[in-house]
């Protein structure tokens, strides 16, 4: 598997192989590296990031101007917020209706031998369906 993202990202080292690569034009976005090679120490900012995911290994690649680098890495994640995502998504709201029938519910649960109550009333139910 491959992604590629073209961006003005950051390269910045937090040590024993964790490295970020974040941008923040045109759209927010963090890469974050574990068990990076050595190899990565020299560069702080790039215009390009390619990440191959390869069995156990995962190979980046990143580009500024004319110059490539490439390194090699236990395992890399990538975060791209989407401000939007619960808006398109279909989910269910709750009418008057079902909110009466669930206040109603936990009013029953709140009172002594209320559980048994509704125990009794869904056993009856099921059997009657």
């Amino acid at each position: 598997m491959r992604r590629s993202l073209t961006a003005e990202f950051k390269l910045q080292d937090l040590g024993q192989g964790t490295v970020n690569i974040s941008a923040t034009e045109p759209a927010p976005v963090d890469i974050w590296v574990r068990g990076a090679d050595a190899g990565l120490s020299h560069i702080s900012s790039c215009t390009s990031v390619d990440i191959d995911w390869l069995g156990d290994a995962v190979t980046v690649y990143v580009k500024q101007g004319a110059q490539n680098a490439q390194f090699r890495a236990g395992s890399v994640a990538i975060h791209e917020p989407r401000p939007h995502l619960y808006e398109a998504l279909p989910l269910g709201s709750v009418d008057a209706k079902t909110r009466r029938f669930w206040r109603r519910i936990f009013t029953v649960v709140r009172l002594p031998g209320g559980p048994r109550l509704l125990g009794f009333l869904a056993a009856r139910s099921r059997n009657l369906g």
